[in-house]
């Protein structure tokens, strides 16, 4: 997958077919391309045991991952991701779309720390203990809309699990 989004164009469209994958890498979007599932696909993040046994493992590193600076604009949609960051970018310009997704027990669903764009999140289900959107110091017109977000555990009381806008400024909006 990594050499297929290193090598795509814009507005080239990536479908990934139904299955499991256990990828350990990270897919770095630099161009404006769709990254699709349309039929779903799930992404897991696993650890192998020196017994043989395979358990998940919580790795830090995104699926997605839009570089610094960077205009590109992609559209991710259809996929279940286990254990792992969905997106993670910085400083984005580019105004991305997440939608129809299911992130579970992520540390963090999406970071979108300083991102400089409109961005959308649309049909997302985050379940996780962690940090559902990081969204810290962001400028624009970013929404998360049509979206569900909840805890894992019973565990009422944590202080991760939601949407951190904090220092953020522009015209954003969470709405169902």
């Amino acid at each position: 997958p990594r050499a297929a989004a290193a090598a795509a164009a814009a507005g080239d469209t990536g479908r990934v077919h139904p299955d499991t994958y256990t990828p350990n890498e990270t897919n770095t979007l630099t161009e404006s391309i769709r990254s699709t599932a349309p039929e779903g696909a799930t992404i897991r993040s696993e650890q192998s045991g020196s017994d043989g046994s395979t358990t998940a493992a919580d790795d830090t590193s995104p699926v997605f991952d839009i570089p610094v600076k960077s205009a590109a604009a992609p559209v991710i949609e259809g996929f279940t991701v286990y254990n792992r960051t969905v997106l993670e970018t910085y400083y984005a310009e580019g105004a991305f779309v997440l939608r129809d997704l299911t992130v579970r027990d992520a540390s963090v669903a999406v970071d979108a720390t300083h991102a400089e764009s409109d961005w959308l999140l649309d049909g997302v289900t985050v379940v996780t203990d962690g940090a559902a959107v990081v969204a810290r110091d962001t400028t624009g017109a970013w929404a998360v809309q049509n979206s569900t977000i909840r805890l894992a555990s019973d565990d009422r009381f944590s202080s991760e699990t939601g949407i951190d806008a904090s220092r953020s400024t522009g015209p954003w909006t969470v709405q169902n």
